[in-house]
């Protein structure tokens, strides 16, 4: 729960009680001091839960409509609040019920060594891909934009374009929360978001190749600057992948030490750990590393299957 909501219902309360104690006009305007500082908390707790485009004058609305309502208000305020919360709070659908009819047929051939994919061409199935965001979708949608069917073209180029510009749209929004924000937790905030997009668009290999390096840059400078503000074991995370897709072993390998120590888990760490050292040539180390799991596996379903290869 945001820290200022119990603050700001024991000042309500307060206020109330001060009101149903005395029965003087000092009282009551004890009270609207009392109820429009908890007005003005709830309304800063609403506005980090509402959606981005509606946060501009939010506090001022919502504290004006809680505090002009009353004791009233501020009990429906907290009711929508611990709404949001909720809301939320539920996790997402992961998969999407497919009914079996809808599946689309899969023309396969003989393969050449190195190929796992067969022909499968066909708008139903770039829809389903675009459904799933990671480097193989994007790659195959890629690919679909050179077939010769124009449906099949056209739907994984639009994909493409919806994918690039959602992201891009939230990068905007962020840059602009980024000149208003002051408050020192906040501006982390906008920062890590902004740095994880930017990676995001590298990671996904969306842009263009001429445009990598802009975002891998983007990516690097907001992870920077939200640590010369708090220091973060993900944010370290964050930069590991950075400079290891930078090339720059040595700066990965100083973000692993950093991000181990500030408590990142281990074994997601050991896939990234073992390239750096691979990279460097360090591999009596490397090694050193995986007998350490030897008869015992990871339960980080990537550190283990990398361990494997090595043991």
């Amino acid at each position: 729960m945001f820290k200022n909501i119990p603050i700001a219902t024991v000042t309500e309360i307060t206020g109330l009680l001060l009101v149903l104690k005395f029965h003087n006009i000092q009282s009551v305007l004890l009270y609207l001091v009392f109820h429009g500082l908890a007005s003005w908390l709830i309304a800063i707790a609403l506005r980090l839960l509402i959606k981005q485009e509606f946060r501009k004058g939010s506090i001022r609305t919502f504290s004006f409509l809680i505090f002009l309502s009353g004791p009233a208000g501020y009990v429906l305020g907290l009711m929508l609040y611990i709404t949001l919360m909720l809301k939320r709070r539920v996790s997402p659908v992961i998969y999407d019920n497919v009914s079996p009819e809808l599946l689309p047929e899969v023309e396969f051939r003989g393969r050449k060594l190195g190929e796992s994919l067969g022909q499968i061409r066909n708008p139903v199935m770039v829809l389903y891909m675009s459904k799933t965001y990671n480097p193989v979708a994007i790659s195959y949608l890629k690919e679909s934009v050179a077939d010769e069917e124009d449906e099949v073209r056209l739907t994984a180029f639009a994909t493409l374009s919806r994918i690039e510009s959602e992201i891009v749209e939230r990068i905007n929004l962020f840059k602009k929360d980024l000149e208003k924000v002051k408050g020192k937790r906040e501006r982390f905030a906008v920062l890590f978001s902004l740095a994880e997009l930017y990676w995001e668009i590298v990671y996904l290999n969306i842009a263009d190749r001429e445009l990598q390096e802009f975002y891998l840059a983007e990516a690097e400078k907001y992870a920077l600057q939200a640590l010369e503000l708090k220091e973060d074991p993900r944010m370290e995370f964050l930069l590991v992948r950075i400079y290891l897709h930078k090339g720059d072993y040595d700066n990965a390998a100083e973000h692993l030490e950093r991000a181990e120590r500030l408590g990142f888990p281990k074994e997601r760490l050991i896939p990234y750990l073992l390239e750096v050292l691979y990279k460097r040539g360090d591999f009596k180390r490397m090694f050193e590393v995986v007998n350490k799991f030897r008869g015992i596996m990871p339960s980080e379903p990537k550190a283990a299957s990398i361990i494997r290869v090595w043991m």
